[in-house]
């Protein structure tokens, strides 16, 4: 229980510091929003992004973390991207297509409400530069929304670093 204690004030002295020029955590600017009305998302990583727009590199893997709490038993998910460019959606891409697609989930099927579980997708970036928003939707063996996170990315050449 102490060691909890430590870790909890640890982090509570971090997140309460200022670091001078660029904020390097900002807990009340999420780079994503939850795009469902499940309430169901308790976190999302994507690389090391911790700003909004979410930065990555062209032809890099780039790796999406979405940890979440069902409401209801799910015994299949099915993820589905969302594209939005200059606020025109692209077509919808099915990552399961791809050949550099991979998944996993923390966790066997059915997922139990109540627990947390962590989906993880990795997946290569294309070689096209540029703006887009990102929505990121899994649906459940009834084809509802089960999780639904949406996120601006910013796809950069890597030689600019």
């Amino acid at each position: 229980m102490q060691g909890i204690i430590n870790f909890a004030t640890v982090v509570l002295s971090i997140s309460s510091q200022h670091v001078t020029g660029k904020e390097c955590w900002k807990p009340n600017e999420l780079f994503y929003t939850e795009c469902s009305n499940t309430h169901v998302v308790r976190a999302v990583a994507l690389n090391s992004c911790i700003e909004s727009p979410c930065e990555l590199k062209a032809n890099r893997s780039a790796t999406l973390m979405i940890t979440f709490q069902p409401r209801t038993k799910i015994t299949q998910l099915i993820p589905e991207l969302h594209l939005y460019v200059n606020f025109f959606l692209r077509p919808t891409f099915n990552p399961k297509s791809s050949k550099s697609f991979s998944e996993s989930m923390d966790g066997t099927f059915p997922l139990e409400p109540g627990r947390f579980y962590t989906y993880t997708f990795s997946e290569v970036m294309p070689a096209r530069t540029g703006s887009v928003t990102a929505t990121w939707r899994m649906y459940d063996q009834n084809s509802n929304s089960a999780v639904c996170v949406e996120f601006p990315v910013v796809v950069v050449d890597p030689e600019d670093e």
